[in-house]
């Protein structure tokens, strides 16, 4: 995607309704409605991590402590 593309998306409106993992495989079970959403300040990836030993602390990511909002929303994007 380009950065152009990029931008456009992050900008659509709607666009922090999206679920984050909306094309990934899910673990088996998990309620897709139940995603972590672009504008979450906390995205939650471990439904699509298949791991059972994976830690939560390592598929979690906390946007909160990125002090400028313009970094974190490059990191969403």
């Amino acid at each position: 995607m380009t950065a152009a593309a990029t931008a456009n998306a992050v900008t659509a409106p709607g666009y922090d309704e999206r679920p984050v993992l909306a094309a990934a495989p899910l673990r088996p079970g998990f309620d897709r409605r139940d995603l972590s959403r672009y504008d979450d300040p906390s995205w939650d990836l471990g439904p699509a991590v298949f791991r059972e030993n994976a830690r939560r602390c390592h598929v979690t990511v906390h946007f909160g402590s990125i002090g400028d909002p313009a970094i974190a929303e490059v990191m969403r994007a």
